[in-house]
C-alpha cells in the first residue's frame, strides 16, 4: 500500500515495524496464575495489535511476561520509540 493510503489507517491497522510502546491507565489485579498484574503508569511493550483477528485485543509484553489485553479499557495512546 503506498505511504499516503497508510497515513489514512487507524493506529491499530498499521504493522508493527518498530517499537511500540503503550501506557497503562488502570492497575490490573490478576485473579488467576496465568493473568499479569500491572499498575497505572506501566509502560508495556506492544508485541502486536488485533491479535488473531480480535479488534481492539493486544498481545503486550511486561517484566517479561506476555499478556493479551482490551487497549481501550488499559492503556493510552502509544508511544513508539525513536
Amino acid at each position: 500500500m503506498p505511504e499516503s493510503q497508510n497515513q489514512h489507517k487507524s493506529f491499530t491497522e498499521r504493522k508493527l515495524d518498530s517499537p511500540t510502546y503503550a501506557k497503562a491507565i488502570y492497575d490490573n489485579i490478576a485473579e488467576s496464575p496465568d493473568e499479569l498484574a500491572f499498575k497505572r503508569g506501566d509502560i508495556l511493550t506492544v508485541i502486536e495489535q488485533d491479535t488473531d483477528g480480535l479488534t481492539g485485543w493486544w498481545l503486550c509484553k511486561l517484566r517479561g511476561r506476555q499478556l493479551l489485553l482490551m487497549s481501550e479499557i488499559n492503556v493510552v495512546v502509544c508511544l513508539r520509540a525513536l
